[in-house]
């Protein structure tokens, strides 16, 4: 129903009863024979094209089921489908999804439903990732070409739609759990940082950290100390703390990109939410003995802009300082022009014995 095609709930009722024809036909055509294959929902929406029953397929006429109106709001969708059904005997798994978002209208459906340029930059972007991860099966040839006799069903498309089909259900099925002794499987959740609040997980990947992906392009160009920035600030941290037990944090040195109607790659720098804690473990030595054993406890590190293994409380810690950092910052700026005057009221101090300054009471202060 997106695009809308102008097809409503009584067109769909009279299309879905000439498909129970159809197959009714068939049945009794094979004479009760079990190897009967009765024609797909789409066999019979692509009858409905000008060339799409043009081996006689389906005997039926459509007009004693369908109104003239619902035929000439299908015909449109049919012709599209069965375009799209031939490209997918010759072109790639990556071409045959353009060729989807361009003959389906795509584009210009996320138009119309996003309210600024920018929402509907994320919705086509969100898409031609699904374009760039499916170039992995160009090699493979034609998208519905079996990969081989013995597994006629192995297609290149079936295999793209098998690796990013996203198991919803955590909970492990029969199946499994008479493979693996009721065990279960090891299932990963994917989940935006929003999502993710108030849950916590034994290990927690968080991926794409580079300048531009997180934080992204629009908090940077805001700048530092803006609410955009000091929000994704904050939920880097959210993030880091859904970890119980494990966190992987990973960047990329080149990110890829649509421009136009090519994928482009640009370098990446780490990002700054990532740096402070590489910058604060770097330097760890530095702050105390006991912080230098905590930092080099698993491995040391080499300068090389890896971040080796830290333990959850110390990346707890550093990511707390961090996020708190830039609104200590503003309001030591907030008080510059009162801390002249009162330096001459903190110079005042007790001296002990030995030289170092001791604590300063109440009424030193005033």
């Amino acid at each position: 129903k997106a695009p809308s095609r102008g097809i409503g709930e009584a067109s769909l009722k009279e299309f879905f009863r000439y498909c129970d024809a159809v197959s009714q036909e068939h049945i009794a055509t094979a004479n009760g024979g079990d190897d009967v294959v009765l024609p797909t929902p789409l066999d019979v929406l692509i009858s409905l094209s000008a060339n799409g029953n043009s081996n006689g397929k389906i005997p039926i006429p459509v007009k004693d089921y369908m109104s003239t109106r619902s035929i000439n709001r299908f015909i449109p969708f049919a012709s599209a489908l069965h375009s799209l059904r031939r490209k997918a005997d010759v072109q790639s798994v990556s071409e045959f999804l353009l060729s989807v978002i361009d003959d389906l209208g795509l584009k210009g459906h996320f138009d119309s439903i996003s309210k600024t340029r920018d929402e509907y930059e994320d919705r086509l972007g969100n898409v031609m990732e699904l374009v760039r991860a499916a170039e992995r099966y160009n090699d493979d040839g034609a998208c519905v070409a079996p990969a081989s006799e013995d597994a006629p069903m192995d297609t290149p498309l079936g295999n793209f739609l098998d690796d990013v089909a996203l198991i919803a259900d955590l909970s492990p099925d029969e199946e499994s759990d008479a493979e693996d002794g009721g065990a279960g499987r090891v299932v990963a959740n994917l989940m935006t940082i929003h999502s993710s609040k108030g849950m916590e997980f034994d290990a927690v990947f968080l991926v794409g950290n580079e300048e531009g992906t997180f934080p992204t392009q629009k908090s940077i160009a805001e700048g530092e100390g803006s609410v955009e920035l000091s929000e994704e600030r904050r939920l880097c941290y959210v993030a880091m703390t859904r970890a119980k037990t494990h966190l992987v944090l990973t960047w990329r040195r080149e990110v890829s990109y649509f421009a136009g109607a090519v994928f482009k790659s640009r370098d990446a720098d780490r990002s700054r939410f990532l740096d402070v804690l590489v910058s604060s473990k770097q330097g760890a030595k530095t702050r105390g003995p006991q912080a230098s054993v905590r930092a080099t406890r698993k491995s040391s590190y080499k300068g090389s802009g890896k971040l080796d293994s830290m333990t959850k409380r110390e990346l707890h810690s550093e990511a707390n300082r961090y996020l708190t950092s830039t609104s200590k910052t503003r309001t030591s700026q907030t008080k510059s022009n009162n801390s002249t005057a009162k330096k001459k009221f903190v110079r005042k101090k007790t001296i002990i014995g030995n030289g170092m300054m001791g604590s300063m009471t109440s009424s030193d202060l005033d």
